[in-house]
């Protein structure tokens, strides 16, 4: 999440080449965060027999992201001072999820 957040500016001062290669990048980047974030929820539950309860918390997330996500981020498009404003506010974002994965403390 944090190397997102350092990427996510770099695709308004590219050109080229290296913007394509930046687009794949967060595209691989971001292609760890999920089962990562799976593997933790189970990983953090000390009885076993919630897991199936936490799972179904994370898949809402998910898909309560997935839903809304593309919503807040055209408001932040739209009112966040265009794409180079909605993308400086993902920073944010990304470093809060970070920092939220640094404090659980995955055993």
């Amino acid at each position: 999440m944090l190397l997102m957040a350092f990427l996510f500016p770099l695709a308004f001062y590219s050109k080229g080449n290296f913007f394509f290669f930046l687009c794949a990048t967060l595209g691989f980047v971001g292609g760890f965060v999920p089962p990562v974030v799976f593997a933790a929820a189970a990983e953090t539950v000390k009885d076993r027999r919630l897991h199936g309860m936490v799972m179904a918390v994370v898949q809402i997330g998910q898909n309560a992201g997935m839903l809304l996500g593309p919503l807040v981020f055209g408001l932040m498009v739209e009112y966040g001072g265009g794409w180079e404003g909605a993308f400086w506010l993902l920073i944010p974002v990304s470093v809060g999820g970070a920092l939220a994965a640094w404090a659980a403390k995955i055993r």
